[in-house]
C-alpha cells in the first residue's frame, strides 16, 4: 500500500507543476497582449493627432494647388477653405498619405461637406472591418458654422 500512495503523491506533484507552468504562462502572455494593445493604441492617436493637425492647419504653401503643394491642409483663418477642400479631395489617396507621412489608413469627415458643390461622405478610404481603429474629433468652422471634423484611423 505504500508505494501506491507514493505513486499518487507523484502524480499529484506533477499535475499541479503542469497546472502552475501553465497559469504562470498565460499570466505571462497576458501581460505582453495587454502592453501590445497599448502600444498599438498609442502609435494610431499619436499618428491621428499628427494627420489631424496637419489637415486642419493652412498647409505648405499656404496657398497651395495640386501643382505645389508639400502639405495638403484645408484651413485658411481658422476656417474650412472651400478651394483647398476641393483641392484636397482632388488628391490621390495614396499620395494623399505619402503628403501626410501617414502609415496607417484613414478617413475624415465632418457634416455637410461639400467638394465642388456636391454632397460627399469623407475623404480617405472608408473603415470596413478595423482591427484596431481610433476615432479622434476636432472641432472647427465650415460656411460660418462650428463643425465636428472626425478622423478614423486603423491598421
Amino acid at each position: 500500500m505504500n508505494k501506491k500512495s507514493q505513486a499518487w503523491g507523484l502524480d499529484l506533484f506533477v499535475a499541479i507543476t503542469i497546472f502552475l507552468l501553465g497559469l504562470i504562462g498565460a499570466y505571462i502572455y497576458a501581460i505582453n497582449f495587454l502592453n501590445e494593445s497599448q502600444e498599438i493604441l498609442e502609435s494610431l492617436y499619436s499618428e491621428g493627432t499628427y494627420i489631424s493637425d496637419l489637415i486642419l492647419s493652412e498647409g505648405v504653401p499656404s496657398n497651395w494647388t495640386l501643382g505645389d503643394v508639400r502639405i495638403p491642409g484645408i484651413l485658411s483663418n481658422k476656417k474650412i477653405n472651400q478651394t483647398k477642400l476641393d483641392n484636397f479631395y482632388q488628391i490621390d489617396y495614396d499620395e494623399l498619405k505619402n503628403l501626410l507621412n501617414a502609415k496607417n489608413e484613414f478617413y475624415f469627415n465632418f457634416s455637410n461637406m461639400e467638394v465642388s458643390g456636391q454632397p460627399i461622405e469623407g475623404i480617405g478610404n472608408p473603415p470596413s472591418n478595423p482591427e484596431n481603429m481610433l476615432q479622434i474629433e476636432r472641432f472647427t468652422i465650415y460656411k460660418n458654422k462650428p463643425i465636428k471634423f472626425t478622423l478614423f484611423i486603423w491598421n
